[in-house]
């Protein structure tokens, strides 16, 4: 009995050291994007791209990056997902001109950084679940409080979307004469762009425009290290005007402003409607953790259950050859 119990103990142990190995690995890193200037050459032609691909699960490679560029970069090549072709020309004519009014009419940012965010997603396909986004940062207002004296190159950035793996940053272009001297007026700062892939655990083609307009609203937030040597952070959740241009834009063409509070709260119930089933056991969701700890228990419970067995057997001949003797002692009486 004391053999059995000790299994058992292990078998649970085992079990729970899954669940918590599980919820390590899944936790998600943001993608730092360093929005300082080091002597690099003035143009970085391309970006490499290490997009994380799984189901269910989220996770974001860290890539630190600084360049001094004039110029929009084109899309960088993805190893495992195929970009959908879009005319990128018209595109970011239409963005700059879509960002710039929707900021102009924009009343004042709430942040004490002072920065707007101007996200659009460029082109999405519906089959695979891979898009491109676009993100455009301008002054808008003057900042404020624990911001104040710092320029948008003293900033790092974290962006993450939480339904979708994303590739490295892609620069566009920078506004280096904003400093932090420079009046508020809506000038454009820096923008960039990333290769994403929707969680495949969600099937796209019951996803509608507002669906995914709730779906990809991403989570924006800044650091920067004050004067006075601190640590002073905000986040964008308020200040960033989304689909003004390119895939899910209104029909008035206005801004759709959704805090990630607010999107997270709408997305519990599309992902429900929209995940694809899964029969629960069938799937090792951490490889290759899971599968180790999953072969460790289930070997244990091969052995508790096999000696068991053999227990058994061992005490039937015993005693059925007990009951034979008995039988030829009887007969010898």
């Amino acid at each position: 009995m004391a053999y059995y119990r000790a299994v058992t103990l292990l078998i649970l142990l085992l079990q729970s050291s899954s669940i918590f190995a599980k919820s390590l690995l899944n936790n998600d890193v943001d993608l730092l994007l360093r929005l300082r200037k080091p002597e690099l050459p003035s143009m970085r032609h391309r970006f490499s791209l290490d997009t994380i691909q799984n189901d269910n699960d989220t996770h974001f490679n860290t890539n630190a990056f600084s360049v001094k560029t004039k110029q929009i970069l084109a899309r960088a090549d993805i190893s495992n997902s195929t970009v959908p072709t879009f005319n990128e020309t018209a595109f970011n004519q239409s963005a700059s001109t879509a960002c710039a009014n929707a900021v102009n009419n924009y009343t004042a940012a709430i942040n004490p950084s002072g920065l707007v965010a101007c996200y659009n997603i460029a082109v999405w396909d519906n089959t695979t679940g891979v898009f491109q986004t676009d993100v455009r940062l301008y002054q808008k207002s003057a900042a404020i409080g624990s911001f104040e004296g710092l320029a948008p190159s003293d900033f790092s950035m974290s962006f993450s979307i939480p339904e979708a793996t994303l590739s490295a940053p892609m620069m566009m272009t920078t506004n280096e004469s904003v400093t932090a001297d420079t009046p508020a007026t809506g000038e454009f700062v820096l923008g960039f762009q990333n290769i994403g892939q929707m969680s495949k655990s969600l099937q796209f083609s019951k996803l509608t425009d507002s669906d995914l307009r709730a779906l990809m609203i991403p989570s924006i937030s800044l650091g920067a290290t004050s004067p006075s040597g601190g640590t002073v952070d905000t986040s964008l959740a308020s200040d960033t005007l989304s689909y003004v241009a390119g895939e899910f834009t209104q029909p008035d063409g206005t801004a759709t402003n959704i805090t990630t509070p607010e999107a997270i709260t709408l997305s519990s119930p599309i992902i429900a409607s929209a995940s694809v089933f899964v029969l629960p056991g069938t799937h090792i969701k951490v490889y290759p953790v899971g599968l180790i700890i999953t072969c460790i228990w289930a070997g244990l419970l091969f052995i508790a259950v096999g000696a068991g067995t053999i227990g058994r057997y061992q005490f039937r001949v015993n005693y059925r050859k007990r009951v034979q003797s008995s039988k030829i002692t009887s007969s010898f009486i």
